[in-house]
């Protein structure tokens, strides 16, 4: 995905699950995973189904198109294409001294994803896996939206993603060709993981209008902070937006 934004996407629909069919644009601030100077990016947003099919996501790069194999009061099974998919990462936003890497691109990628309503303290449990051309990752994430009250709904929620050896390599690793500058040693990337704590909320205006917003952390494994290209093991992300239903 379009650097951080990995983080981003996820987490500014996560207000949305109880709207349908909604469009909308965001604003995200961030810090950066990646050694670059671009801490802010909008973000438009989509959520539309019909008849099963679906489209969805935050961002262009984020932006997934599928299908709803089975869906009840309590499972649903998608599966779906991310033609977006992964970080990416332009030389020309690093900083001084780390622009000698190679363009890391997005991939098309394909997934499958089940969410279960547990009906535990109303918890909501959502497992998908990513594949690839440049490997791919697996997700889990519990999700427990709060209904404060008719226009107010808050969603806290925790996921852990693991990202193969292949993907890590891809968009961390360092290869001989683009040592220069403060990038003095190359570097192979290993599988690695995120965690992350993260809060939305979604005010409702009108009948058609919502207010949503965003905030958290995703702490990355060492195996993606000793990559001479990353910078912090943390990212903190805050944002707003503003969606319509329809």
């Amino acid at each position: 995905m379009n650097k951080t934004a990995l983080f981003l996407c996820g987490l500014a629909l996560a207000g949305q699950t109880a709207l349908a069919n909604n469009i909308g644009i965001g604003y995200g601030a961030t810090t950066e995973l990646y050694k670059s100077d671009k801490t802010g990016y909008v973000l438009p947003i989509v959520d539309l189904e019909y008849d099963n099919f679906f489209l969805k996501g935050a961002a262009a790069n984020g932006l997934s198109f599928g299908y709803n194999v089975y869906q009840d009061d309590f499972y649903t099974l998608s599966f779906y294409v991310k033609p977006f998919g992964g970080h990416e990462i332009d030389a020309s936003d690093m900083k001084d001294g780390y622009k000698s890497i190679d363009d890391r691109k997005h991939k098309v990628m394909g997934g499958a994803e089940l969410s279960v309503y547990t009906g535990f303290y109303d918890v909501e449990m959502v497992t998908a896996v990513d594949y690839g051309k440049e490997g791919g990752n697996l997700l889990f994430q519990l999700n427990r939206p709060y209904f404060v009250n008719s226009k107010l709904v808050v969603i806290p929620s925790v996921n852990f993603v693991y990202f193969n050896s292949d993907y890590v390599d891809y968009y961390f690793g360092v290869d001989k060709h683009e040592l220069g500058g403060n990038i003095k040693h190359t570097y192979e990337g290993d599988s690695a993981y995120t965690f992350g704590l993260n809060l939305t909320g979604s005010y409702k205006l009108t009948d058609s209008f919502s207010l949503m917003g965003f905030a958290g952390a995703n702490k990355v494994s060492k195996e993606i902070k000793n990559s001479p290209i990353v910078d912090e093991n943390v990212v903190y992300f805050v944002g707003t937006g503003l969606i319509y239903t329809f």
